[in-house]
Protein backbone atom coordinates (compact mmCIF):
# COMPACT_ATOMS: atom_id res chain seq x y z
CA UNK A 1 0.00 0.00 0.00
CA UNK A 2 1.18 3.58 -0.57
CA UNK A 3 1.48 6.31 2.03
CA UNK A 4 -1.93 7.86 2.62
CA UNK A 5 -1.68 9.30 6.12
CA UNK A 6 0.58 9.43 9.16
CA UNK A 7 -0.42 5.99 10.43
CA UNK A 8 0.51 4.39 7.10
CA UNK A 9 4.20 5.37 7.32
CA UNK A 10 5.34 2.39 9.45
CA UNK A 11 3.28 0.02 7.28
CA UNK A 12 4.82 1.27 4.05
CA UNK A 13 8.28 1.33 5.58
CA UNK A 14 7.84 -2.34 6.54
CA UNK A 15 7.03 -3.14 2.91
CA UNK A 16 10.27 -1.45 1.87
CA UNK A 17 12.16 -3.38 4.56
CA UNK A 18 10.89 -6.71 3.27
CA UNK A 19 11.69 -5.81 -0.33
CA UNK A 20 15.11 -4.50 0.68
CA UNK A 21 15.87 -7.77 2.48
CA UNK A 22 14.98 -9.73 -0.68
CA UNK A 23 17.26 -7.47 -2.72
CA UNK A 24 20.14 -7.99 -0.30
CA UNK A 25 19.63 -11.74 -0.52
CA UNK A 26 19.65 -11.56 -4.33
CA UNK A 27 22.90 -9.57 -4.21
CA UNK A 28 24.67 -12.23 -2.19
CA UNK A 29 23.46 -11.83 1.37
CA UNK A 30 26.70 -10.35 2.69
CA UNK A 31 27.29 -6.89 4.22
CA UNK A 32 29.79 -6.04 1.51
CA UNK A 33 27.28 -6.63 -1.28
CA UNK A 34 24.14 -5.29 0.42
CA UNK A 35 22.25 -2.49 -1.28
CA UNK A 36 22.82 0.87 0.40
CA UNK A 37 21.39 4.34 -0.10
CA UNK A 38 23.15 7.71 -0.26
CA UNK A 39 25.87 8.05 2.36
CA UNK A 40 26.19 4.30 2.84
CA UNK A 41 22.79 4.10 4.54
CA UNK A 42 22.02 0.38 5.11
CA UNK A 43 18.87 -1.62 5.69
CA UNK A 44 19.67 -1.99 9.40
CA UNK A 45 19.53 1.78 9.89
CA UNK A 46 16.25 2.01 8.00
CA UNK A 47 14.81 -0.70 10.27
CA UNK A 48 15.94 1.31 13.31
CA UNK A 49 14.47 4.53 11.91
CA UNK A 50 11.16 2.79 11.31
CA UNK A 51 11.04 1.61 14.92
CA UNK A 52 11.77 5.14 16.13
CA UNK A 53 9.03 6.68 13.98
CA UNK A 54 6.49 4.00 14.92
CA UNK A 55 7.17 4.60 18.61
CA UNK A 56 6.69 8.36 18.21
CA UNK A 57 3.41 7.90 16.32
CA UNK A 58 2.09 5.47 18.95
CA UNK A 59 3.13 7.84 21.72
CA UNK A 60 1.33 10.79 20.12
CA UNK A 61 -1.82 8.81 19.35
CA UNK A 62 -2.03 7.29 22.81
CA UNK A 63 -1.07 10.40 24.79
CA UNK A 64 -4.21 11.59 26.60
CA UNK A 65 -2.66 14.75 28.04
CA UNK A 66 -3.83 17.31 25.45
CA UNK A 67 -7.40 16.04 24.83
CA UNK A 68 -7.85 15.53 28.57
CA UNK A 69 -6.53 19.01 29.36
CA UNK A 70 -8.84 20.54 26.75
CA UNK A 71 -11.81 18.55 28.08
CA UNK A 72 -11.16 19.66 31.66
CA UNK A 73 -10.62 23.30 30.64
CA UNK A 74 -13.78 23.40 28.52
CA UNK A 75 -15.79 21.86 31.36
CA UNK A 76 -14.59 24.63 33.68
CA UNK A 77 -15.42 27.23 31.04
CA UNK A 78 -18.97 25.95 30.80
CA UNK A 79 -19.37 25.86 34.59
CA UNK A 80 -18.06 29.37 35.20
CA UNK A 81 -20.38 30.83 32.57
CA UNK A 82 -23.28 29.57 34.70
CA UNK A 83 -21.83 31.58 37.62
CA UNK A 84 -21.98 34.76 35.55
CA UNK A 85 -25.59 34.03 34.66
CA UNK A 86 -26.43 33.56 38.35
CA UNK A 87 -24.48 36.67 39.29
CA UNK A 88 -26.32 38.88 36.82
CA UNK A 89 -29.70 37.48 37.90
CA UNK A 90 -28.94 37.88 41.61
CA UNK A 91 -27.73 41.46 41.21
CA UNK A 92 -30.80 42.32 39.14
CA UNK A 93 -33.06 40.78 41.76
CA UNK A 94 -31.46 42.08 44.95
CA UNK A 95 -29.96 45.38 43.80
CA UNK A 96 -32.63 46.73 41.48
CA UNK A 97 -32.65 50.50 41.49
CA UNK A 98 -28.90 50.66 41.99
CA UNK A 99 -26.40 51.30 39.16
CA UNK A 100 -25.10 47.73 39.28
CA UNK A 101 -27.58 45.70 37.17
CA UNK A 102 -26.94 47.78 34.04
CA UNK A 103 -23.14 47.74 34.28
CA UNK A 104 -22.37 44.06 34.64
CA UNK A 105 -20.20 42.10 32.15
CA UNK A 106 -21.81 40.05 29.39
CA UNK A 107 -21.27 36.37 28.70
CA UNK A 108 -18.26 35.60 26.49
CA UNK A 109 -18.57 33.09 23.68
CA UNK A 110 -17.13 29.66 24.39
CA UNK A 111 -14.83 29.86 21.36
CA UNK A 112 -13.18 33.12 22.49
CA UNK A 113 -9.44 33.06 23.16
CA UNK A 114 -8.16 32.91 26.72
CA UNK A 115 -7.86 36.67 27.27
CA UNK A 116 -11.24 37.62 25.82
CA UNK A 117 -12.96 34.73 27.56
CA UNK A 118 -11.54 35.55 31.00
CA UNK A 119 -12.02 39.34 30.85
CA UNK A 120 -15.75 39.29 31.78
CA UNK A 121 -15.01 37.08 34.78
CA UNK A 122 -12.26 39.38 35.97
CA UNK A 123 -14.81 42.19 35.67
CA UNK A 124 -17.33 40.09 37.58
CA UNK A 125 -14.80 39.58 40.36
CA UNK A 126 -14.18 43.32 40.64
CA UNK A 127 -17.90 44.16 40.58
CA UNK A 128 -18.56 41.53 43.24
CA UNK A 129 -15.89 43.02 45.51
CA UNK A 130 -17.36 46.49 44.97
CA UNK A 131 -20.87 45.30 45.78
CA UNK A 132 -19.68 43.50 48.91
CA UNK A 133 -18.12 46.73 50.10
CA UNK A 134 -21.17 48.88 49.37
CA UNK A 135 -23.32 49.45 52.48
CA UNK A 136 -25.35 52.26 50.93
CA UNK A 137 -27.85 50.19 48.95
CA UNK A 138 -31.34 50.36 50.53
CA UNK A 139 -32.63 46.95 51.57
CA UNK A 140 -29.37 45.13 50.87
CA UNK A 141 -26.85 43.91 53.39
CA UNK A 142 -23.57 42.61 51.95
CA UNK A 143 -22.06 40.22 51.12
CA UNK A 144 -23.78 39.16 47.93
CA UNK A 145 -24.28 35.40 47.87
CA UNK A 146 -25.49 33.40 44.86
CA UNK A 147 -27.75 30.38 44.86
CA UNK A 148 -26.46 27.39 46.77
CA UNK A 149 -24.52 29.61 49.17
CA UNK A 150 -21.89 30.37 46.50
CA UNK A 151 -19.64 33.24 47.68
CA UNK A 152 -17.10 35.57 46.15
CA UNK A 153 -14.36 33.44 47.72
CA UNK A 154 -15.78 30.39 45.96
CA UNK A 155 -15.75 32.30 42.69
CA UNK A 156 -12.15 33.44 43.18
CA UNK A 157 -11.14 29.80 43.69
CA UNK A 158 -13.08 28.66 40.61
CA UNK A 159 -11.60 31.41 38.44
CA UNK A 160 -8.09 30.52 39.58
CA UNK A 161 -8.76 26.86 38.74
CA UNK A 162 -9.83 27.87 35.23
CA UNK A 163 -6.60 29.80 34.76
CA UNK A 164 -4.67 26.73 35.91
CA UNK A 165 -6.60 24.65 33.37
CA UNK A 166 -5.63 27.09 30.60
CA UNK A 167 -2.00 26.73 31.65
CA UNK A 168 -2.30 22.93 31.56
CA UNK A 169 -3.67 23.08 28.01
CA UNK A 170 -0.80 25.33 26.94
CA UNK A 171 1.77 23.00 28.46
CA UNK A 172 0.20 19.89 26.94
CA UNK A 173 -0.08 21.64 23.57
CA UNK A 174 3.61 22.62 23.67
CA UNK A 175 4.57 19.02 24.41
CA UNK A 176 2.32 17.76 21.62
CA UNK A 177 3.77 20.28 19.17
CA UNK A 178 7.29 19.14 20.02
CA UNK A 179 6.36 15.50 19.59
CA UNK A 180 4.69 16.25 16.24
CA UNK A 181 7.74 18.19 15.09
CA UNK A 182 9.94 15.20 15.90
CA UNK A 183 7.49 12.89 14.14
CA UNK A 184 7.34 15.11 11.05
CA UNK A 185 11.14 15.26 10.89
CA UNK A 186 11.33 11.47 11.03
CA UNK A 187 8.60 11.10 8.39
CA UNK A 188 10.34 13.50 6.02
CA UNK A 189 13.63 11.62 6.37
CA UNK A 190 11.89 8.26 5.86
CA UNK A 191 10.09 9.54 2.79
CA UNK A 192 13.35 10.71 1.24
CA UNK A 193 14.99 7.34 1.96
CA UNK A 194 12.13 5.43 0.34
CA UNK A 195 12.24 7.79 -2.62
CA UNK A 196 15.99 7.13 -2.95
CA UNK A 197 15.32 3.40 -2.75
CA UNK A 198 12.77 3.44 -5.56
CA UNK A 199 15.25 5.25 -7.81
CA UNK A 200 18.48 3.54 -6.80
CA UNK A 201 17.22 -0.02 -6.92
CA UNK A 202 17.03 0.12 -10.70
CA UNK A 203 20.79 0.64 -10.83
CA UNK A 204 21.53 -2.21 -8.44
CA UNK A 205 19.69 -5.04 -10.17
CA UNK A 206 19.60 -6.34 -13.73
CA UNK A 207 16.84 -4.83 -15.84
CA UNK A 208 15.02 -8.15 -16.06
CA UNK A 209 15.12 -8.93 -12.34
CA UNK A 210 11.60 -9.77 -11.05
CA UNK A 211 12.24 -7.74 -7.90
CA UNK A 212 12.05 -4.58 -10.01
CA UNK A 213 8.37 -5.32 -10.68
CA UNK A 214 7.51 -5.51 -6.98
CA UNK A 215 9.09 -2.29 -5.68
CA UNK A 216 6.65 -0.91 -3.07
CA UNK A 217 4.54 2.10 -3.98
CA UNK A 218 5.31 5.34 -2.17
CA UNK A 219 2.34 7.57 -3.02
CA UNK A 220 -1.20 6.64 -4.07
CA UNK A 221 -2.69 7.55 -7.43
CA UNK A 222 -4.54 10.84 -7.32
CA UNK A 223 -8.18 10.53 -6.30
CA UNK A 224 -10.63 13.35 -6.81
CA UNK A 225 -14.04 12.11 -5.58
CA UNK A 226 -17.08 13.21 -7.52
CA UNK A 227 -19.23 13.53 -4.40
CA UNK A 228 -17.38 13.84 -1.08
CA UNK A 229 -19.08 12.39 1.98
CA UNK A 230 -21.39 14.90 3.68
CA UNK A 231 -21.42 14.70 7.48
CA UNK A 232 -24.14 15.77 9.90
CA UNK A 233 -23.73 15.59 13.70
CA UNK A 234 -26.02 16.56 16.58
CA UNK A 235 -26.03 16.11 20.35
CA UNK A 236 -28.50 13.49 21.59
CA UNK A 237 -29.66 14.44 25.09
CA UNK A 238 -31.36 11.09 25.62
CA UNK A 239 -28.18 9.04 25.11
CA UNK A 240 -25.63 11.71 26.13
CA UNK A 241 -23.77 11.09 22.89
CA UNK A 242 -23.21 12.77 19.54
CA UNK A 243 -25.12 11.18 16.68
CA UNK A 244 -23.10 11.24 13.45
CA UNK A 245 -24.68 10.50 10.07
CA UNK A 246 -23.08 10.77 6.65
CA UNK A 247 -23.98 10.26 3.03
CA UNK A 248 -22.66 7.20 1.22
CA UNK A 249 -19.70 7.43 -1.10
CA UNK A 250 -20.46 6.10 -4.58
CA UNK A 251 -16.84 5.23 -5.35
CA UNK A 252 -16.67 1.66 -6.66
CA UNK A 253 -13.33 1.08 -4.93
CA UNK A 254 -14.46 2.26 -1.50
CA UNK A 255 -12.80 0.19 1.23
CA UNK A 256 -14.03 1.69 4.51
CA UNK A 257 -14.97 4.82 6.42
CA UNK A 258 -12.74 6.31 9.11
CA UNK A 259 -14.31 8.50 11.84
CA UNK A 260 -11.95 10.94 13.56
CA UNK A 261 -12.17 13.98 15.83
CA UNK A 262 -10.17 16.93 17.12
CA UNK A 263 -10.95 18.23 20.64
CA UNK A 264 -11.78 21.89 21.21
CA UNK A 265 -12.81 24.74 18.93
CA UNK A 266 -9.45 25.65 17.38
CA UNK A 267 -9.08 25.38 13.61
CA UNK A 268 -9.30 21.74 12.55
CA UNK A 269 -5.78 20.36 12.06
CA UNK A 270 -5.51 16.82 10.59
CA UNK A 271 -2.20 16.46 12.45
CA UNK A 272 -4.21 16.55 15.70
CA UNK A 273 -6.86 14.05 14.64
CA UNK A 274 -7.76 11.21 16.99
CA UNK A 275 -9.16 8.03 15.46
CA UNK A 276 -12.51 6.95 16.86
CA UNK A 277 -13.16 3.90 14.69
CA UNK A 278 -12.83 2.49 11.17
CA UNK A 279 -16.15 1.21 9.82
CA UNK A 280 -17.27 -0.96 6.88
CA UNK A 281 -18.73 0.65 3.77
CA UNK A 282 -22.24 -0.33 4.88
CA UNK A 283 -22.03 1.91 7.97
CA UNK A 284 -23.43 5.41 7.59
CA UNK A 285 -23.86 6.44 11.23
CA UNK A 286 -22.16 6.37 14.61
CA UNK A 287 -23.03 7.51 18.12
CA UNK A 288 -20.06 8.50 20.25
CA UNK A 289 -19.08 10.51 23.33
CA UNK A 290 -15.41 10.75 22.31
CA UNK A 291 -14.20 14.24 23.17
CA UNK A 292 -17.54 15.03 24.85
CA UNK A 293 -17.23 13.61 28.34
CA UNK A 294 -17.87 16.88 30.23
CA UNK A 295 -20.55 19.57 30.08
CA UNK A 296 -19.55 22.52 27.91
CA UNK A 297 -16.82 20.76 25.93
CA UNK A 298 -16.68 20.72 22.14
CA UNK A 299 -15.32 18.18 19.67
CA UNK A 300 -14.99 18.53 15.89
CA UNK A 301 -15.76 15.45 13.80
CA UNK A 302 -14.83 14.33 10.31
CA UNK A 303 -15.49 11.16 8.31
CA UNK A 304 -13.01 9.93 5.71
CA UNK A 305 -13.90 7.74 2.75
CA UNK A 306 -10.94 5.43 2.14
CA UNK A 307 -10.34 3.54 -1.08
CA UNK A 308 -8.98 0.01 -1.25
CA UNK A 309 -5.79 1.60 -2.63
CA UNK A 310 -5.40 3.58 0.60
CA UNK A 311 -6.31 6.95 -0.89
CA UNK A 312 -8.68 8.94 1.30
CA UNK A 313 -10.79 12.08 1.22
CA UNK A 314 -12.41 13.85 4.17
CA UNK A 315 -15.92 15.09 4.70
CA UNK A 316 -16.95 18.50 5.95
CA UNK A 317 -16.07 19.23 9.60
CA UNK A 318 -18.88 19.39 12.16
CA UNK A 319 -18.51 20.67 15.73
CA UNK A 320 -20.67 19.31 18.56
CA UNK A 321 -20.85 20.89 22.02
CA UNK A 322 -22.15 18.96 25.02
CA UNK A 323 -24.81 21.15 26.72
Amino acid sequence: MPITDIASYPIVMQEFIEHWADVNAALGGAPATDFKLTGGYPLATFISDRATLAAIIISINSDPDLPLAITLRDAKKGAIRIRLTHFRATVAGQLSGSPYPTNLPLQPKLQEGEGRFLDPFDDMSRWWATINGDVTIPGFTPPLILQGGYTQTDFTTELAALRTAYTAVGSADDNARLARAQRDKQMKAAYERMKQYRTGIFGALPADDPLLTTVPDLTPPQWVPLNPVLLNAVWNAATSMADLNWTASTDVNLGEYSVRYVPGLAAYDPNNEILIVDLPVTALSLSTDDGLLSVGVTAQFRVYAIRTTGAETGSNIVAVTRP
